[in-house]
């Protein structure tokens, strides 16, 4: 009778273990499969968004070109120069972060990685510059389990931010039931995460003594400080053109570039929010041109951050070529 028992149970647990392995199988096989997709969604999207950005910009070219041809050019300098100061404040955010899950490296080592590896953000993908950072944090003795706690910690406190500061004032915006209401959703579930996340690292990916709430507080307070300065150089940039008519105030307008922004970047397939962003703001802002215009002007921006990064990058090497020089 026991052995009867005993076996009964030896194929109950065999089931068992049999079913959870087949789960287990299933599950991975859904997150190979999904990740597949979004992979090629991405290879897809990626060339379509930037076909229809240049066929937009080649059927408004006669319209754009008057526009930059009348823009204000000074605004156009403090607009790249804005952008040029946020990689003084990137760093201070990954520093903050970096203290708070008492991790030591120095705010100069992160500002010459985050610099350094500037070009990579122009590689086709969007996450290279990430990589190259993460790359460089492990030769500098940072643990592989800790760069990933860093880097979750980084986009989750970037998504957050964005939605916190664009949410609050889309939700405001009068004729746009459908974003406002999606503003909202994004603002609630943006400052849950905000309150979660330190219990959940704390829970999941590190002992509590190590993590410090003071500076993932400041990790937010430098997010908050990133993204003011961010919107100040897009409303220049908007500033600059001076018969074009937004139907907003710039307070209104720094909102929605940081809500559209957010939207772009937790939209998986497109690297960087590349045509996500832009139609997004096209919606929210109310332009005296064509909608394909406007967001092919909107894109516009994309190629004065690019100056500004490149130049970045350029002028840290010619610095720190003059010094070696010099000693």
């Amino acid at each position: 009778m026991d052995q009867q028992v005993h076996q009964l149970i030896h194929s109950s647990l065999v089931l068992q273990m049999n079913h959870k392995s087949d789960n287990l199988y299933l599950l991975n096989f859904w997150l190979k499969s999904i990740k597949s997709f979004i992979y090629w969604v991405k290879r897809i999207f990626t060339p379509v968004a930037i076909l229809f950005l240049s066929y937009f910009a080649w059927q408004s070219k006669e319209l754009l070109i008057h526009i930059f041809q009348n823009a204000q050019t000074a605004w156009l300098f403090i607009s790249a120069g804005l952008y040029m100061v946020l990689h003084l404040i990137s760093p201070l955010f990954t520093l903050s972060i970096f203290k708070s899950l008492s991790l030591q490296l120095c705010y100069r080592q992160l500002l010459l990685i985050h610099i350094q590896r500037l070009p990579a953000r122009y590689i086709p993908g969007g996450i290279w510059h990430t990589v190259a950072r993460a790359i460089d944090y492990h030769q500098q003795g940072i643990f592989s389990g800790h760069i990933g706690t860093i880097l979750m910690l980084e986009n989750l406190i970037v998504a957050a931010v964005t939605f916190i500061m664009g949410g609050s004032i889309v939700a405001r915006l009068p004729n746009h039931l459908i974003w406002t209401n999606l503003a909202g959703f994004s603002f609630v579930c943006a400052m849950v995460t905000v309150i979660v996340m330190p219990w959940v690292i704390k829970k999941y990916f590190l002992s509590p003594q190590y993590f410090s709430k003071n500076h993932y507080l400041l990790s937010l307070f430098y997010g908050f400080i990133f993204w003011l300065i961010a919107a100040s150089s897009f409303i220049c940039f908007l500033h600059s053109f001076s018969e074009l008519t937004v139907g907003v105030t710039f307070i209104e307008a720094a909102g929605i570039y940081i809500f559209s922004w957010g939207i772009g970047f937790i939209t998986l397939f497109a690297p960087q929010g590349i045509g996500v962003a832009e139609y997004v703001s096209s919606q929210l802002l109310t332009s005296n041109i064509a909608s394909s215009s406007f967001i092919a002007l909107l894109a516009s921006f994309r190629v004065l951050v690019f100056i500004a990064d490149i130049t970045t990058w350029l002028l840290t090497k010619l610095f720190y070529k003059i010094i070696l020089a010099f000693n």
